[in-house]
């Protein structure tokens, strides 16, 4: 079985500054030139947030492996124990007690072969690896690897995202109360941004 590939992108948007988005955003043509109608103001923005992020944080494209974790550490009696399907299919047709007890045995006796194959390929690993401060390391990582993303939000990304959120909420939010503000009434509502 292949192992599937998983394709995502993404911005670093922790690295920008709002002062140099502001500046860079009030030369955008929603700030110079901006729609009457809200459905034009509304793409017009965010063409607009687009082109400025594309300069200040490009969108990375990354590939990685995914598919089933890797059963390289399992020994061939391992492999043999977990072949315990026959006994499975057995206990559930026949539904006797003694099938299903020799089926659970056989799992029992499986989960310790796997259990020992998987002590000892981490214990053969870490020895090869004596002296390799960088090898033990990744060893140590994959031993408490978890399956779930980790996403780490420091408090000046939320605080940028949350500038960045009022600031957008309250352009939209003036253009529908007075669409023609921007250059008939003189109120000046696209043209601030402060960050």
């Amino acid at each position: 079985m292949k192992p599937s590939r998983r394709t995502f992108q993404y911005r670093k948007v922790r690295t920008i500054g709002a002062a140099v988005f502001g500046d860079l955003f009030r030369t955008q043509p929603v700030v110079t030139s901006p729609s009457t109608a809200i459905d034009e103001y509304v793409d017009q923005l965010e063409s607009s947030v687009s082109a400025v992020l594309d300069v200040l944080a490009p969108l990375k494209i990354v590939t990685k492996r995914g598919g089933r974790p890797s059963s390289r550490w399992l020994s061939e009696a391992a492999v043999d124990a977990k072949r315990t399907r026959r006994l499975e299919r057995r206990c559930n047709s026949t539904g006797r007690e003694a099938d299903c007890v020799a089926y659970r045995k056989a799992c029992r006796h499986a989960n310790l072969e796997i259990t020992r194959s998987r002590q000892s390929f981490t214990r053969q690993r870490i020895t090869e690896a004596a002296g390799d401060q960088k090898a033990q390391w990744k060893i140590v990582n994959e031993l408490h690897a978890d399956d779930r993303p980790t996403v780490v939000q420091s408090d000046e990304a939320r605080c940028l995202c949350r500038q960045f959120s009022k600031f957008f909420m309250d352009k939209l939010r003036s253009v529908s109360v007075c669409p023609r503000a921007c250059r008939l009434c003189g109120h000046g509502h696209i043209s601030t941004f402060s960050g």
